[in-house]
Formats: C-alpha cells, structure tokens, sequence
C-alpha cells in the first residue's frame, strides 16, 4: 500500500491505496459520501500522486465524467460541462463525454470495489 495525495480546487487529502485508480476511488466515494456540499468544492479537475513524488508527475482526471457514472449529476450537466469546456456542440459533447467514460474504466471498477467494501464494513 502506497500513500497517494489526490488534489482537487478545495479538497486535498492523502489516501492509502495499492494503485492511483484506487486513490482515485477512494476520493470519489469519500466525496459522493459528502455530497451535495463536497460537489462545490472539487472543481473540474482532480489530481493524484504517490507519496514522495512532485506534484508535477500527478496524474490529472476530469471530475464530470465520473460524478455522472457516479449518479452524483444527470447526463444533461455533463454534456453541458463539456459543451462549454471544449467549446462543442451537443453531439460531439456526448461524444467527449462517451470517450472520456471510456478513458476512466479502471477507476469506476475500482469505485465499485470501493462502494462494496463500504456496505460490507457497515
């Protein structure tokens, strides 16, 4: 296990996890966990790095992709997001949106490991 900090605009915390995709889970979780007022605070962007390294080799994921895989937002405010971001129209916002799914597989598996370990520590 490896202490990882995970960065977004207002929350910066350190997780204990075997892999950046888990660091990643464990930030979403605790931040669905505190949600509605957590969703203010993490901005468009999360970072995340092991314990020891420069905040420059921290790894970037978009947030809007997985607060909607998530449940946390409806798939209008994601497109939305990604309509005014990348300066797109709809479709090719979906699009985006589609790939950058896509692009996060790993972390939203390790989300549900995440969430399962929860119910089972209740």
């Amino acid at each position: 296990m490896t202490f990882w900090e995970v960065k977004s605009r207002k929350i910066d915390i350190i997780i204990l996890a075997e892999t950046r995709e888990e660091a990643f889970a464990k930030f979403f979780v605790y931040v669905a966990r505190k949600a509605p007022k957590s969703l203010r605070l993490i901005g468009q962007l999360v970072t995340c790095y092991k314990e020891g390294e420069s905040e420059m080799d921290a790894i970037p994921v978009v947030t809007i992709p997985i607060l909607y895989k998530m449940g946390l937002i409806p798939e209008e405010i994601a497109i939305d997001n990604f309509k005014v971001l990348m300066e797109k129209n709809s479709q090719e916002a979906k699009q985006l949106l589609d790939l950058a799914l896509e692009t996060n597989k790993g972390i939203y598996e390790c989300i549900e490991k995440e969430r399962n370990n929860v119910r089972l520590s209740i």
